[in-house]
């Protein structure tokens, strides 16, 4: 099975946060949600404006095999911010 590679992408250093798997965009965005909304001292949630999550390519669980995608935006996390 394919997993997704996400990583978030800090503007302000233009870097990027090591990756992580997911499922797809849904499940990577709530994870994200999660960390922001469970630990409001993180800076994705004091900074949203300064990050986005990207999309970096995908994992193969039965072979170990990463394949690298062209980087996506999927969302910046300051459309995750709750008013």
């Amino acid at each position: 099975m394919f997993k997704t590679l996400y990583s978030v992408y800090d503007k302000k250093s233009k870097t990027y946060a090591a990756p992580f798997t997911e499922v797809n965009d849904g499940t990577a965005i709530r994870a994200i949600q999660d960390l922001m909304q469970s630990n409001n001292s993180h800076p994705f949630a004091r900074h949203s404006e300064d990050f986005s999550l990207e999309r970096v390519g995908s994992f193969n669980e039965l072979s170990g095999d990463i394949q690298e995608d062209p980087v996506g935006e999927v969302i910046q996390l300051k459309e995750l911010v709750q008013e």
